[in-house]
């Protein structure tokens, strides 16, 4: 619950500053937390929202968030999914 807290906080400083990365990295890492705490629909809500999120570095951002979708479809065993979004 602490890591999810402290994402929160991070994610609202770094909107406020607009400072997309940012953001987009907050979100990938609350839905890792997520993912840790089996609550997968509020993981993938948290994916969809970073993969709408622009970035200065727009390939290495969806990487990173396709790989957490992978961990997440891996969590709830959703083997063939998982796979998919590693090959994205």
């Amino acid at each position: 619950a602490k890591a999810v807290e402290l994402a929160a906080a991070g994610i609202e400083k770094a909107r406020q500053n607009k400072n997309h990365s940012l953001v987009a990295e907050g979100l990938d890492v609350a839905a890792n937390s997520q993912i840790s705490a089996k609550k997968y629909e509020a993981a993938e809500k948290l994916l969809d929202e970073a993969l709408q999120i622009p970035a200065e570095n727009e390939r290495l951002q969806k990487a990173r968030i396709y790989l957490t979708y992978a961990s997440l479809r891996r969590s709830e065993r959703k083997f063939a999914e998982a796979f998919g979004y590693g090959q994205k």
